[in-house]
């Protein structure tokens, strides 16, 4: 039976020269079934499969070769055990790429049935088993392609064909069996499709980030945009507004001024008719004293003309009394004219010439009475003793040729109530002004409070100086130094003495 099929085939080889379909009638294989784990290493699989038997085992049950059988992992722990797998046969025509092949998986309607794969998108998928209108409770065997659209197989030895463009695989609400026999290679499949979707996923998302951010970016631009414009449009109504404002300001100061002005011209203009009328009456004033003037010479010169040998003590006295009277006369007369805006000493001091004249007068009269006096009673004078006065010498010291603070020698008492003398102490003085009266000096310290017993020895080698700085410290120097040469071996001598180590020439 099984050569009469092989030459039927052969017979309708040239018929069907436009379709392709390929018969194996090789033995049925042994495969184990095992349950798989993640430890199992990834299946090697074929690159290119060249028989049906190899597309059967690798890309259908995804069975590997090892130890000298086929061997399958799957999770269903149903499938689980050794079966009976083999005889492929395949087609390819307009309607697609099918399979067909025997097994005795678990479900079976007898002892062998025929399944069936197809190749859709790439891939072959899950076996189905072709239901109750071709399997029998018998062994079905030997499928072959009688055609492109027929199918021939064999039960219980009876030859059988079928439309595989018109059959319908119906189990009679028999449980269909589920292969799901999933080696790790089709995990790792799974695996890499999971990955490739996630990085799908990823650069979607990825993308959908990057345009929100750049919506939000231009978003942020528009709106930096707006507010600049509205700055801008702001600080222009700003000085705008400042604009208005300084020209009101200047209108307001033009204003001002102009006012400023006419109020000055108009008080100049009063001023000046002011200043007229004091004019006015300062020569009005004037004339009045040249006349007053002139009426007092004309009296004192008419009073005070007594002759000398001719004044008596009586005589002068009155004369004396009379011209006093009318000199306080005439002076309260002048200086109640003189009272006003107008002020003018002259009156004044013309009446305090009358009357001192009128005191030289009284004073002549009285040494004369003494005189005749002294000449009556011949008594004769004591001589006048004149003291020498001396004038004090005045000694003219040297003018220094540059200004410095003035220096001064102090005896400073320390705490042991020991003094120490030639310290020169220039008071309180700024650091800058004390290095330009000593252009060359070394600080042996600043102290609250000096001990000199302990800087006394210090002044062996040079002079010691101090003045209070800023910081109200008194600050010890020793100075003195013709040249930087002996200030600097002066210094190792300082710091020789641990008290004073930390001495340092001023800069």
């Amino acid at each position: 039976m099984k050569y009469s099929l092989v030459i039927l085939c052969f017979l309708f080889t040239n018929t069907f020269a436009n379709s392709s379909y390929l018969n194996s009638y090789g033995f049925l294989q042994n495969i184990e079934f095992k349950l798989y784990t993640k430890d199992i290493p990834p299946q090697k699989t074929l690159s290119n499969q060249q028989t049906t038997e190899e597309i059967l085992m690798y890309d259908i049950i995804h069975a590997v070769w090892e130890n000298g059988k086929w061997t399958a992992y799957t999770t269903n722990k149903t499938l689980l055990g050794v079966y009976k797998v083999g005889s492929p046969t395949i087609i390819q025509n307009s309607n697609g790429k099918k399979l067909f092949f025997i097994a005795n998986f678990p479900g079976s309607k007898g002892g062998t049935d025929l399944y069936l794969s197809e190749f859709i998108n790439g891939e072959w998928s899950k076996p189905r088993n072709m239901g109750k209108n071709i399997n029998t409770p018998y062994n079905e065997s030997n499928p072959g392609m009688l055609d492109e659209n027929t199918l021939t197989y064999s039960t219980n030895g009876i030859i059988k064909k079928v439309d595989i463009n018109t059959f319908v695989i119906d189990n009679g609400g028999d449980p269909q069996f589920d292969f799901t026999a999933q080696t790790n290679n089709t995990v790792a499949n799974a695996q890499k499709l999971a990955e490739q979707k996630l990085a799908e996923q990823k650069l979607a998302e990825q993308k959908l980030a990057e345009q929100k951010l750049a919506e939000q970016k231009l978003a942020e631009q528009k709106l930096a945009e707006q507010k600049l414009a509205e700055q801008k449009l702001a600080e222009q109504k700003l000085a705008e507004q400042k604009l208005a404002e300084q020209k009101l300001a200047e209108q307001k100061l033009a204003e001002q001024k102009l006012a400023e002005q006419k109020l000055a011209e108009q008080k100049l203009a009063q001023a000046k008719a002011e200043l007229e009328k004091k004019i006015a009456e300062q020569k009005l004033a004037e004339e009045q004293l040249a006349a007053a003037k002139a009426e007092l010479e004309q009296k004192v010169s008419k009073q005070v003309v007594p002759e000398k040998s001719s004044i008596s003590q009586d005589n002068t006295d009155a004369k004396y009394v009379e011209l006093m009277k009318a000199a306080q006369k005439l002076k309260e007369e002048k200086l109640a004219e003189a009272k006003g805006e107008q002020t003018n000493t002259e009156p004044e001091n013309l009446i305090d010439k009358i009357m001192q004249t009128a005191q030289k007068l009284n004073a002549q009269n009285e040494e004369e009475l003494k005189s005749e006096a002294a000449h009556k009673s011949k008594t004769t004078t004591t001589p006048k003793v004149t003291t020498p006065t001396t004038t004090p010498k005045v000694v003219e010291t040297s003018k220094p040729t540059t200004p410095t603070a003035p220096k001064e020698t102090t005896t400073v008492q320390t705490n042991s109530s020991n003094t120490i003398n030639d310290v020169e102490s220039v008071g309180k003085l700024s650091t800058p002004a004390a290095k330009a009266m000593f252009p060359l000096a070394i600080q042996i310290g600043a102290y609250m409070n000096p001990n000199w017993n302990i800087i006394k020895p210090m002044g062996a080698l040079g002079q010691l100086s101090t003045f209070q700085n800023e910081s109200n410290l008194n600050v010890v120097w020793l100075t003195g130094f013709s040249s930087k040469e002996e200030m600097l071996s002066t210094l190792s001598k300082v710091k020789a003495n641990s008290t004073f180590k930390n001495a340092f020439i001023v800069k």
